[in-house]
């Protein structure tokens, strides 16, 4: 093999790397279970949002300037209490909404940015046709927030 084609083939095996591993900028890491077999508490989408339903619980890390979604299985019209505690340090926050399908906020249920020192947050609501939202994200600056969410 010459010179030249050892350095092509050299080239073309980092140029390889680099694509491989600039395709995985941006991905999050696995934060926990949750219901309904997810891999992770929420999905960076609301179409990717693993499923929840009456009983269960979840934990996850909320995301820094970006938002995290979590899909609840409960009937329309149905009553539902989700509940929000955020465990962090002095100053920290999160910004919840519970939301419609359609990905509308339910009447009154954004809640703005909220200091997790405040105590629980608590969603009292009911399922949504199509499938039922909570939107999260960290207040900035952010300061690692770790969220755990139960639903009755």
């Amino acid at each position: 093999m010459t010179i030249i084609a050892k350095r092509a083939l050299a080239a073309g095996a980092l140029l390889i790397s680099l694509t491989t591993g600039c395709s995985m900028l941006g991905k999050k890491a696995s934060t926990g279970g949750g219901g309904g077999g997810a891999a992770s508490g929420i999905g960076d989408t609301m179409a990717d949002a693993p499923v929840y339903h009456r009983g269960d619980s979840f934990k996850f890390t909320a995301p820094c300037r970006a938002s995290g979604y979590a899909k609840f299985d409960i009937p329309t019209d149905e009553p539902v209490k989700i509940t929000l505690t955020g465990t962090g340090p002095e100053g920290a926050g999160i910004n919840p909404a519970y939301l419609k399908a359609s990905g509308g906020a339910v009447d009154g249920q954004m809640k703005g940015d909220i200091e997790v020192a405040g105590g629980p947050i608590v969603f009292d609501v009911t399922g949504q046709e199509g499938g039922s939202f909570l939107q999260i994200t960290e207040t900035v600056p952010c300061k690692g927030v770790e969220v755990s969410v139960t639903v009755e």
